[in-house]
């Protein structure tokens, strides 16, 4: 992976999960996202949505734009970053599950963050072989 490409990575994937959090921290609904028919019982991984999930997201992806210029935080923010996409498609999944509306309506985020969990999988297998 060129560093253009690389530089390219971290900046839009960065801007993407920075705005995916500012969306939230500026919804109206962040902190009610339970009434619509989800069952907390067997959802207790995802309290963390609501509460503080929106703030990591902006961290990380405030991060992710820095690390595009400073070479030294790019494996420790891609290996974070890609963690914390996993955990999110994970949720998405089990929302999809237990909600059809809910399940619909982040289906795009599912599809984004799998690319962007994917592409920073490529990047972390390709680090070393330059």
């Amino acid at each position: 992976m060129s560093e253009r490409e690389t530089k390219l990575y971290f900046n839009v994937a960065g801007l993407i999960t920075v705005i995916s959090g500012l969306l939230t921290i500026l919804s109206p609904t962040s902190d009610t996202i339970f009434p619509f028919g989800l069952d907390t019982a067997i959802l207790p991984a995802t309290n963390i949505y609501s509460s503080y999930w929106s703030y990591i997201v902006c961290l990380i992806g405030f991060l992710m734009i820095v690390a595009s210029k400073v070479p030294a935080l790019r494996v420790p923010v891609a290996i974070y970053s890609t963690i914390e996409k996993l955990y999110f498609i994970g949720m998405i999944l089990l929302i999809m599950h237990q909600s059809e509306f809910l399940g619909t309506t982040y289906k795009y985020s599912l599809i984004i963050y799998s690319i962007i969990c994917l592409y920073g999988s490529f990047y972390l297998g390709q680090y070393n072989r330059n």
